[in-house]
């Protein structure tokens, strides 16, 4: 029998601290609902149809989470919870309360009823949502005129002209501004002269999403428009990544197509061009198959896996194995183009990085990027935290996994796939772990982090490239 990372009392402190809060205590609650496809404001309105027509009012109370995600809903013994990201976060959450279920029978005795409802008791909408969300939010980004009017995520503004984007914490990646602008004011000389700081990051934040699917925010980096999108999962970044690719790649051929007419003035053909090219870099001899450079880069949490990890470590995967093929004993590497692996040069490949021919060793990747402190190596895509097990674990690291991380597999699929589909796009892709939890020895995610560290140091790699 294989060995479980999670113990049952590891599984009861991860649960609770993502499900309770300091309003609602877990002894509370006598029943978990997920509601699959629901937004929050879906299942309020939900919730205000059930219970209005008791007699007796019932208040429904917003659970004040310690590590929250999604907004969970407490009223008259039942959590609910809204789960409107995707397939794998709705895996994720069923899992984590099966698993909460059972180690809380076991030790107290207690029983918590646990349901799974579909998008008004519908498995097809329930599925179709999480892609007609994701459409919702980029058109709202896109172009938020006419028909998308009440889509609209910037008030008085689109993305149409932004080419990098952010997907991460909006709040870490404030937190990084704020203390680069704290450096720069506080920049001294060697003799403790103030001075003006050089190449120090000049942003801010110029607008704040209004969505209730995804936080977003624009930023002004160096005098250049940066999108920031908040935590995706899973699928829900590839969703995410595709419907944005698939916009930026109809603005790209809109600007290729557009030609003087013969017979028009210079003027008037120069200044029809410039309506759809104003935002557009121009093409050049180097790069005249890509018109236009998208920049997607994305910083979160990952397991460490080697034998020198530590919490805080950054982390720099080149292709990623899946835990579906390694129980079925395949092992397939899929490759991630990750810019920040790569010493900063774009145009490097997966198979720069060398292994360990010998096989009794970790197959770990033994280069590490020139001026970034961090590992390079595979990734193991999981489904579930709290289905992995020891000798899972054990069997990637052997295959040359360095970390574990849920959001990335998905995400790398979507920007391959763009890669064969748009000819007139050049993907610059970037990703950059922390290592949150390390557990091959025991040290697991239902013990928080410390500080947010690893986190900055990863927003920063990030920022410094911009």
């Amino acid at each position: 029998m294989d060995t479980k990372i999670f113990t049952p009392e590891k599984v009861i402190k991860y649960a609770e601290t993502r499900l309770f809060g300091r309003n609602v205590a877990p002894e509370m609650a006598a029943k978990i609902e997920l509601h699959n496809g629901a937004l929050p404001s879906q299942l309020e309105q939900t919730l205000e149809k059930r219970y209005s027509s008791k007699s007796t009012t019932k208040f429904v109370t917003r659970v004040q989470q310690t590590n929250g995600r999604e907004p969970i809903y407490f009223v008259d013994g039942t959590l609910f919870i809204p789960q409107f990201s995707g397939f794998g976060r709705s895996i994720r959450y069923e899992r984590m309360i099966e698993a909460y279920i059972q180690a809380i029978s076991q030790r107290d005795g207690r029983k918590i009823l646990f349901e799974a409802h579909d998008l008004e008791n519908d498995s097809r909408k329930t599925d179709q949502s999480y892609s007609n969300n994701a459409y919702d939010f980029v058109a709202g980004m896109f172009m938020p005129h006419g028909r998308y009017e009440d889509r609209r995520v910037f008030a008085g503004d689109d993305i149409k002209d932004i080419t990098t984007i952010i997907f991460g914490t909006p709040s870490a990646v404030r937190k990084a501004i704020r203390e680069n602008g704290k450096d720069a004011k506080n920049a001294k000389d060697a003799k403790g002269a103030k001075v003006v700081a050089a190449n120090i990051l000049a942003a801010n934040v110029s607008a704040y999403g209004n969505s209730e699917y995804l936080e977003a925010q624009i930023l002004e980096i160096n005098n250049q428009r940066v999108l920031n999108i908040g935590y995706v999962f899973a699928d829900q970044a590839g969703i995410i990544i595709e419907k944005i690719l698939r916009e930026y790649n109809s603005l790209a051929c809109k600007a290729c197509k557009v030609h003087p007419k013969p017979n028009a003035h210079p003027q008037e053909a120069e200044q029809s061009a410039s309506t759809i090219n104003k935002s557009f870099p121009q093409k050049d001899e180097q790069h005249s198959q890509h018109p236009l450079t998208i920049n997607m880069y994305m910083f979160g949490r990952v397991g460490g896996l080697s034998d020198n990890a530590q919490r805080h470590q950054l982390v720099y995967p080149v292709g990623i194995i899946d835990w579906i093929d390694l129980n079925e004993g395949k092992v397939l590497e899929y490759p991630m183009h990750n810019v920040f692996a790569h010493n900063h040069n774009e145009d490097a490949r997966f198979n720069e990085y060398h292994r360990s021919n010998d096989d009794n060793k970790s197959n770990e990747r033994s280069r590490t990027p020139n001026n970034i402190n961090g590992l390079t190596g595979l990734n193991l895509n999981v489904v579930s935290v709290v289905d992995e097990t020891v000798e899972q674990l054990e069997l990637a690291k052997q295959r040359g996994c360095i970390c574990i991380e849920m959001e990335t597999r998905e995400s790398v699929e979507a920007i391959n796939q763009a890669r064969r589909r748009y000819q007139q796009l050049k993907i610059n892709f970037g990703f950059v772990g922390y290592v949150s939890d390390i557990p091959l020895i025991g040290d697991t995610l239902e013990q928080e982090l410390d500080s947010d560290k690893g986190e900055q140091d990863a927003v920063n790699v990030i920022l410094d490239r911009i």
